[in-house]
Parts: C-alpha cells; structure tokens; sequence
C-alpha cells in the first residue's frame, strides 16, 4: 500500500516456516486495514486531534518480575480507567481513541505497549499531555513499576522516516495524516517483537474508543 516503504521488512521473518509466513502476512495486512480504518473513521468524527505516540512498559529491575499475564491486566486496568473518565478528569477525558499494541524487546527492552492516542485538540500540550499520560501509567496503573517513553518530545527524530506523524493534526493536513498513516499501517501493523510468551488467544493488538459526549 505504501509505495515507499518495504512492508515485508515488518512481517517476513527468514527463520519460519511457510505456514507461520502466510499467518504473519495475513495478521500484518489485517492489522493495517483497520488500523487505517479506525485512523479514517476518527477523522469522520472530528476535524482535529492532538496525536501523541506514547510507549508504556516497565523500570528494567522490574521487567523480570513481570509476566504478560499482569501487563494484560495493567493495560486493562488503564483502558477501564479512561472509559470510566468523566469530564471533571481533564487528563483521561481528553483521549477520544485509542490504537494500541503489545511488544516484547527491541530498543525499549521487555513487555511495552505501543499507543497511537486521538486527544481533543482543545487543550495545548502535546508533548506535555503525553508525559502526563506516561506519569499517570507509571503512578496510578503500576504503582511505580512502570516506565514510558514520549516520542512526542522527539518528534523531529522520526521525520525522515515516517514524517511528522504526532502533535496537532487536522483532518484536511494531507502531509501529516499521511506520516500518521505509515505509523498506524506498518509500524503499528508489525508481526516483529511480539510477545514470546503470547499464544493465539493473546489479545496483542486493538483499538479503544471511549464513550464522550464533546464533539467538535
């Protein structure tokens, strides 16, 4: 789909067997699919979001203590907890969608979770709404075991690979929302880096969408 972009570099693994190939081909494209719809049907929604790419995992003297298992139940418990926002909770309640993603290893070490946040482009911030969601997975759903990285403070990093895919971007910012789409279809979409603990029943990839009554 993406003319510029290998997509096979993020699903074909050398080492497995033919069978493995056609399911990881086949759970990339599917994830890309919806990811994008989900991306499209955002942006039907509202004409503006502050986008924020928000990594969440654990401190690494904690990573050997923890299983897949509990950080199921950590992201669980910190999606529960945006649904159940209410308006006087201006941090959670400003999240509109969320694209979420578990991996395992790679550059940030251990169990982490990728999320692609929609945020209501009312509030100012980006990159300080970003670590305050980071702060909050760390304080409130882990109780200090956790750590997170905000790309959004180093969104510049990322541009001549995807483009500026985080920040304010509006519905009709055809650059942006196509950096924002290379994100959601390919890096987001990956097979790479899953759980080695995961099995078929292991829910590794999805999409939140709270319940908010502010439309803009």
């Amino acid at each position: 789909m993406f003319e510029d972009i290998n997509e096979a570099y993020y699903w074909l693994d050398q080492r497995d067997d033919s069978r493995t190939r056609m399911l990881k081909k086949l759970r990339f494209y599917r994830r890309q699919e919806q990811g994008l719809d989900f991306e499209e049907k955002m942006f039907r929604e509202r004409k503006s979001y502050r986008t924020l790419f928000l990594t969440v995992g654990l401190k690494p003297d904690r990573r050997e203590d923890v299983t897949l298992p509990t950080m199921q139940r950590y992201r669980k418990r910190f999606f529960r907890h945006i649904r159940e926002a209410g308006p006087r909770d201006e941090l959670l309640y400003g999240v509109q969608g969320i694209l979420w993603k578990f991996e395992e290893g790679g550059r940030s070490g251990g169990l982490h979770l990728h999320l692609v946040i929609f945020y209501e482009a009312g509030r100012s911030g980006d990159v300080s709404i970003c670590r305050a969601l980071g702060e909050y997975w760390v304080e409130r759903i882990t109780h200090g075991w956790g750590g997170y990285r905000n790309s959004n403070a180093t969104k510049h990093d990322h541009k001549h690979r995807w483009g500026i895919a985080v920040g304010q971007i509006g519905r009709d910012h055809h650059e942006m929302r196509d950096s924002l789409r290379k994100v959601i279809g390919v890096y987001m979409a990956k097979t790479m880096q899953e759980p080695k603990d995961s099995d078929a029943d292991d829910k590794l990839w999805g999409t939140v969408k709270p319940t908010r009554t502010n439309i803009g």
